[in-house]
């Protein structure tokens, strides 16, 4: 489970979104990302303010990250 805590303006009381990865299915990990075998799973996205997205990713043998940037 991932939990974010963000203040809602204009109050400023708490706005807390709960994310259940298991409501998420593992999905093969996209290949202009990785090398190899890996899956991933979304676990928080959002895409107010500054955009956010949370993953886990999964490797097996012979799965590495691919050069990337950002």
């Amino acid at each position: 489970m991932c939990v974010r805590t963000a203040v809602r303006p204009p109050t400023g009381v708490p706005h807390i979104q709960i994310f259940r990865s298991t409501d998420i299915p593992v999905r093969p990990a996209d290949p202009a990302t990785f090398v190899g075998p890996a899956h991933m799973q979304p676990l928080a996205s959002s895409d107010a303010g500054t955009p956010v997205h949370v993953y886990r990713v999964q490797f097996e043998a012979g799965g590495r990250t691919n050069w990337h940037t950002h």
